[in-house]
């Protein structure tokens, strides 16, 4: 069975914090917006209702996971062993996006294929889910030889690294990454090292100095 590993981190969280947990405080804990964790509680449930187990959110917005003892036990030895892969196809759309922001060179096909280790059509069929989500006036160029680029309005597409950007980080992240005064080490070590891969921190810390400009 596969999960990704945010999934792996949220069902470790819940089965062994001895503390109340609620959205809020699974997306302080992996660094990420609420609607991200909202999104990932979704994979959460079906995986432990292959389980015969149940995740429930009680009327003060605590999570619990709910079933026999003895299926919680089993699945808590389960969990150890699972395999799960490095990016769920959502991840993967996202750093494919963040790539074609960041480059203005032509990309192959096959180059993210290697980053993302999956295969050449896995990547095709995420360009046309991205394609699908891009806003007028900006597109995705193939170009046969060369690869793929994107191209169109820069507001546009500043738009869309802010958007990607708040998908990914939390607003407290996102504080003292364009607060920090100066790039040491603590800020490296607040943000969790599989995010600003996904996003990463110098293009954070442009788009934030590029939003002061323009204030």
């Amino acid at each position: 069975m596969y999960i990704s590993a945010r999934a792996r981190l949220i069902l470790e969280y819940l089965f062994m914090s001895k503390e109340a947990i609620t959205t809020s405080i699974l997306a302080e804990y992996m660094s990420v917006s609420v609607r991200t964790i909202r999104r990932d509680l979704k994979d959460v449930a079906e995986i432990l209702h292959g389980y015969k187990l149940q995740l429930e959110r009680g009327s003060d917005q605590v999570l619990s996971i709910t079933g026999a003892d003895s299926d919680k036990q089993a699945f808590k030895w389960q969990l150890l062993d699972l395999s799960y892969n490095e990016y769920t196809p959502l991840e993967r759309q996202q750093f494919i996006l963040k790539t074609l922001l960041k480059e203005d060179a032509p990309i192959k096909l096959i180059a993210l294929a290697n980053d993302l280790s999956v295969t050449v059509s896995t990547i095709s069929n995420d360009l046309t889910k991205i394609e699908e989500d891009l806003p007028k006036g900006v597109q995705i160029e193939r170009r046969r030889g060369a690869g793929i680029s994107l191209s169109g309005d820069e507001l546009k597409k500043r738009s869309l690294l802010s958007d990607l950007i708040a998908e990914q980080f939390s607003q407290k992240t996102l504080f003292q990454l364009f607060h920090e005064t100066s790039q040491s080490e603590k800020t490296s070590q607040f943000v969790d090292e599989r995010l600003l891969h996904l996003v990463g921190k110098e293009t954070i810390l442009k788009s934030g100095k590029k939003g002061a400009d323009l204030a």
